[in-house]
């Protein structure tokens, strides 16, 4: 019997054993890369708050404005790009947030905004608004100055207009009474009255002055039907 066992072990010892196969590993940044990577967010921070201090001390806001536009903004755009690849969150976006705004880059703004509504990340401290609520008054200040400029807001105030509609009960009276004002006459320049006087219904509900508008848009609507 033992000498069976022994050529049974002899012929095993000469086939090969079936492989176990590796636990797939989580790929993992250099350790070089990740300190380069922190020292870098740590030197951004530090030159945030420099340049915060800065505009501290400018009193012209036309200067201010200025200085985001040709220089902050360019300065720390790479960095919030890298951070918004990445999935990241950073304070820094934020900020970089008001300052698109700031200076009417709209576009940017307003994909950074959902970003930063995506990833929880809140204002600057010294903002009392939630950023739901400063992007809604943002992007408003902005449609209206477009819109009495005679230009098209959209779409960026319809796809705003459209999440206070379905938050409506989140957002301030008359906030939403403003929105739904400037829905009413974009509807009206459209001709599409029966939008318009449903909008402009809504805003002066919510205490908005939009008689004289409204009564011309109900006159229209009436005209249209009995024609």
């Amino acid at each position: 019997m033992q000498s069976v066992m022994k050529q049974y072990q002899t012929r095993m010892k000469g086939k090969a054993q079936p492989a176990i196969p590796d636990k797939p590993k989580t790929p993992q940044k250099p350790v070089g890369c990740v300190i380069r990577e922190n020292q870098n967010n740590a030197l951004m921070h530090a030159a945030m708050e420099e340049d915060l201090k800065g505009l501290k001390d400018i009193r012209s806001v036309a200067h201010k404005i200025q200085l985001k536009r040709e220089q902050l903004v360019p300065k720390y755009r790479s960095f919030v790009e890298a951070t918004m690849n990445g999935s990241k969150t950073s304070p820094i976006l934020s900020q970089f947030l008001v300052w698109l705004f700031d200076i009417g880059e709209i576009s940017e703004a307003t994909k950074l905004g959902e970003y930063c509504l995506k990833h929880n990340i809140p204002l600057p401290e010294r903002f009392r608004r939630n950023l739901s609520i400063y992007i809604a008054d943002e992007v408003l200040a902005w449609s209206e100055r477009v819109w009495e400029e005679g230009h098209s807001p959209n779409p960026y105030f319809s796809n705003e207009f459209k999440r206070t509609v379905d938050d409506r009960n989140e957002r301030p009276d008359e906030l939403t009474a403003k929105y739904f004002r400037l829905a009413g006459l974009i509807a009206q320049s459209e001709g599409r009255f029966e939008d318009a006087v449903t909008c402009l219904e809504a805003a002066k509900e919510r205490g908005a002055k939009v008689k004289t508008a409204l009564n011309k848009c109900k006159s229209a609507l009436k005209g249209q039907t009995e024609g």
